[in-house]
């Protein structure tokens, strides 16, 4: 997932950059935000994978199919976005994969189906 590289990105880039003569990694704040995206990330993927058992077993659901297109690609955008705060004006420059990472990621709650339209499908599934 976009998610893990741009979380990988990051983290190795809070390990280089310094602020106050330490690494921006050690600050709490930081190091606690990155392990919340971890954990987001992590939660993305078991879900997913679980869905592609599911699949390969035979086994539809529109539902939990429409939540991981909604949850996922929110927290892709939650995560990339957060990524690209810790690299500060970096995040912003071309040079740096983390930009288009950004760029790239905000798509994905658009084409295949809009948030909205997830939103929907899973409430309808739900039978409101």
């Amino acid at each position: 997932m976009g998610a893990e590289e741009a979380l990988r990105l990051t983290i190795e880039y809070t390990k280089t950059r310094e602020a106050f003569g330490r690494p921006i990694s050690r600050f709490q704040y930081i190091s606690f935000e990155l392990a919340k995206m971890a954990t987001e990330v992590e939660v993305g993927r078991a879900f997913l994978e679980s869905l592609l058992i599911d699949h390969l077993e035979g086994r539809k659901d529109v539902k939990k199919a429409s939540m991981a297109k909604y949850w996922i690609c929110e927290m892709l955008n939650r995560v990339v976005g957060q990524c690209v705060q810790f690299h500060g004006g970096y995040g912003y420059m071309e040079e740096y994969p983390i930009a288009r990472m950004f760029r790239d990621a905000r798509v994905q709650t658009i084409y295949a189906g809009t948030s909205e339209i997830m939103l929907l499908i899973i409430s309808r599934q739900l039978g409101l």
